[in-house]
């Protein structure tokens, strides 16, 4: 029987395929070829061949079905390793970016360390230099605490000190107006007995008036009216009245004098008063003011106001007010 044209075709190029086929019908062919006569054996090789062959048109058609199945996976597995490599460059190039940054952070983080320690130099330093302060604050709080008990008791040592200086003071204060008072007696007292002594410049023959002349003095003072009690009071007031002749005409005066110890405005003002009470009377009176002391002022006001000054061994005369 004769065989299709497309299987001979078939026939022949997997026979060229693969060499083993060829081997194995060349086999196949030579069997038996004495036990039956060529027709048979060629008939059944014939029908042998065509189912071989179809057997291999079937093996043909799914191997070219696999190959082609195999084409599209490695197609697929291509477009597969094309992503593949394209997110590997993409992966690659983060990595790159991602070893940049890091190397960038090491590199910070390289200088923030060497900072770190700058500052942990300086922390040790300061702490150092703390330990020493707070140690140098106890040290003068130590002190402080002893200079306040030391200021305590000194305090207190001059509350009692203050004290007894007030109480000095006090006792001072009462020993200086004895004193004072004292003195003062002891001018009026001088002036008193002694006037020709220290007031010769005003009057010669001066001595102090008793009592009853005095008061013969007043009677001729007051007139007939007489002097009221004040102002009898005030002439009797006066530490000394004098009696004298003047010098330039022998003309008999009165000297009034006002004494203290120190000198001041108000012994003028009293001496200016007293005398003009004196001086309704029939002579001529002379104000003086004499002390131990008397500051320039008081002695400039005396004497413009026409009142003599007797103070420390000298007599000023009056520079105005009838002088």
């Amino acid at each position: 029987m004769a065989l299709p044209e497309d299987l001979v075709e078939a026939l022949l190029r997997a026979l060229r395929d693969d060499p083993r086929r060829l081997a194995a019908l060349r086999a196949l062919l030579l069997e038996g070829s004495g036990q039956e006569p060529p027709w048979d054996r060629l008939a059944r090789t014939q029908e042998e061949m065509g189912a071989a062959l179809r057997d291999l048109a079937r093996a043909q058609v799914r191997t070219e079905a696999n190959v082609a199945a195999l084409a599209e996976r490695v197609g697929q597995l291509a477009e597969a390793q094309r992503r593949t490599e394209e997110r590997l460059e993409a992966l690659t190039a983060r990595v790159d970016q991602l070893a940049e940054a890091q190397r960038r952070t090491e590199e910070r983080l390289e200088a923030l360390t060497a900072r770190v320690d700058q500052l942990a130099a300086r922390v040790d330093d300061l702490t150092v230099r703390l330990e020493a302060l707070t140690a140098r604050v106890d040290q003068l709080a130590e002190a402080q605490r002893r200079t306040e008990e030391r200021l305590e008791a000194l305090t207190a040592r001059v509350d009692s000190l203050a004290a007894r200086v007030e109480d000095l003071t006090v006792q001072v204060g009462a020993l200086t107006a004895r004193v004072g008072g004292l003195v003062g007696e002891s001018v009026e007292r001088r002036y008193r007995e002694r006037p020709f002594a220290y007031l010769w410049r005003i009057a010669l023959g001066l001595e102090a008036l008793p009592s009853r002349e005095l008061d013969l003095l007043l009677r001729e003072v007051g007139g007939p009216q007489g002097l009221t009690e004040e102002e009898e009071a005030e002439v009797r007031e006066l530490d000394a009245v004098l009696k004298g002749s003047r010098r330039d005409d022998g003309r008999e005066v009165v000297v009034a004098v006002e004494a203290s110890a120190r000198l001041d405005a108000d012994d003028v003002a009293r001496v200016l008063r007293r005398s003009a009470i004196l001086a309704r009377g029939p002579f001529p009176v002379v104000p003086v003011v004499a002390g131990e002391q008397a500051p320039p002022d008081v002695v400039e006001l005396a004497r413009r106001q026409g009142v003599w000054v007797a103070v420390d061994g000298r007599t000023l005369e009056p520079t105005g007010a009838g002088a």
